[in-house]
């Protein structure tokens, strides 16, 4: 929803979702006649949710509630690894190719050769 993701926003409810992989509209159904539609929320949970978890859930419910839901357009995943919606192995092949360059370069291998004093610990603390 706009440009935070709902599973980064809400990842704990993330984690205990039935469902993790499904798309918005696998989470309810459309109820009414046609002319006056409204969505019914049912999300699936793995377990009882925790008290904190069902303020989380109150928070998501009110953000997606007061989403406008169009039925006539699909619920779709778009790929945004390059400049283009549909999936490539090629655009997929690109995207994985500059994170791999991204972490062979100098900078991170560098990181890990660093020489850092070992930490010694007395009686459960830091000496």
């Amino acid at each position: 929803m706009g440009d935070e993701k709902l599973k980064t926003k809400f990842l704990r409810l993330y984690s205990v979702s039935v469902y993790n992989e499904r798309v918005v509209s696998d989470f309810g159904m459309w109820n009414g006649d046609g002319t006056l539609e409204t969505f019914i929320w049912q999300i699936p949970w793995r377990r009882e949710l925790f008290d904190w978890e069902k303020e989380l859930e109150k928070q998501l419910m009110d953000l997606i509630t007061n989403t406008h839901w169009n039925r006539d357009k699909s619920d779709e995943w778009n790929w945004v690894g390059e400049n283009v919606t549909a999936y490539t192995v090629q655009s997929g092949y690109r995207a994985v190719k500059e994170v791999q360059d991204v972490l062979q370069s100098d900078c991170f291998r560098v990181i890990w050769e660093l020489s850092v004093p070992q930490l010694k610990f007395l009686n459960g603390g830091l000496c």
